[in-house]
This record gives C-alpha cells, sequence and structure tokens, in this order.
C-alpha cells in the first residue's frame, strides 16, 4: 500500500484499505520516495485536485520501475474528471511495465468538497473502500491474467 495525501482523506481510505487487507502502509511524500522494488502487487492511492493527480505523484509514476507489478489504483476526489486523472497516471506506470489491475474512485460529498477540495467522508465510502479491498486483494495474488 502506497499512498499520497494532501489533506487527509486519501490517508484515511488508505488506512481503512491497509488494515482491511492487512497489509502495511507507506506515505509517499515530495522529498521521500517508497521503494516498491520487493513488492509484486500495490495498492497505490492518490487524492485528485485540478483534474489530475499531484504533480509528485505523476513524477513518482515516471521515476518508479513498474515492470511487472500488478496494481490496483485508488482516488478520492470530488467527482470532478476523476476517472482522467486515474487513467493519466495508469496509463504512466502502464508505459513502465505495470498491469493496472483496477481503479476505484471515492467521491467526498462533504459541504466543504466544491468550495475547498475536501470533504468529510462518509461510512458509505470507507465500507466501499472496504468491498473494493476485499474483492480485488485475491485477484491481485492470482498469477493469471486478470483481465
Amino acid at each position: 500500500m502506497v499512498y499520497y495525501t494532501v489533506k487527509g482523506n486519501t490517508g484515511k481510505i488508505a488506512k481503512t484499505i491497509a488494515e482491511t487487507t492487512q497489509l502495511p502502509m507507506e506515505r509517499l511524500l515530495k522529498d521521500k520516495p517508497v521503494d516498491i522494488g520487493a513488492h509484486e502487487y500495490i495498492f497505490f492511492g492518490a487524492p485528485v485536485y485540478n483534474e489530475h493527480f499531484p504533480k509528485a505523484v505523476l513524477q513518482y509514476g515516471r521515476n518508479q520501475r513498474w515492470s511487472g507489478k500488478k496494481v490496483a489504483i485508488f482516488s478520492t476526489n470530488i467527482g470532478w474528471k476523476d476517472k482522467q486523472a486515474i487513467d493519466e497516471f495508469a496509463q504512466i506506470i502502464a508505459s513502465k511495465g505495470a498491469h493496472v489491475v483496477t481503479i476505484l474512485s471515492i467521491q467526498n460529498r462533504g459541504v466543504m468538497s466544491w468550495t475547498v477540495g475536501f470533504g468529510k467522508l462518509t461510512e458509505a465510502e470507507y465500507e466501499k473502500a472496504r468491498k473494493w479491498a476485499l474483492e480485488i486483494q485475491p485477484k491481485l495474488l492470482r498469477t493469471e491474467d486478470l483481465r
């Protein structure tokens, strides 16, 4: 589990997924990249701002060795061009050899989400993340083609 968070919502969803899957989580920081070398599969999460993942996340995607890694990508967002942002990151890591298995978009629809870009997550959003993690983890462990 690798995640990047700015306002905290992505970190909260990452923690939920990590607890559900019993995987360790590592926070990606601008000045402290996370080494994914030893991992065969990765849950990767980041927030969407201004229709993209943060620049630090995109740069991380370009700089890592993704060859042979199976990746499940999740994002927190306000529902505006979230798929576009996830697809952009997925294309970057796929060009480096990653196999993107699936994606999850968590839309925080709190009062503040449209005005300042973040809102309070609801229990339904946490439950969506739990269900997704439980569904996708066995698929990440399989060796055959997942699509």
